[in-house]
């Protein structure tokens, strides 16, 4: 959750490309993502970033695709399918 907050209040994430960062972070357009999880390869990352200009609105925009109100709304919409396609359980 710590890189979509931080999108979300228009700041640049710098993570470790693996798992849910993955999924939550734009490479080159919220943030950066690394590859190798050694001190050295973050610390070349976090002086790329600080060189780099990142557009604040992109990460908040990409930060509200986990909002609350999203995950509710694309839920139901995903019961809804499930029900009028008949794929619930019998």
């Amino acid at each position: 959750m710590v890189p979509v907050e931080a999108q979300a209040c228009g700041t640049p994430v710098v993570a470790l490309g693996v798992g849910g960062a993955c999924e939550t972070v734009i490479d080159g357009v919220t943030g950066l993502l690394v590859t190798d999880a050694s001190a050295g390869a973050f610390a070349e990352a976090l002086r790329a970033a600080q060189g780099a200009s990142f557009d604040p609105q992109a990460a908040r925009r990409q930060a509200e695709r986990f909002s609350r109100e999203r995950f509710v709304s694309s839920f139901a919409a995903a019961v809804e399918d499930a029900v009028d396609s008949g794929g619930g359980a019998s």
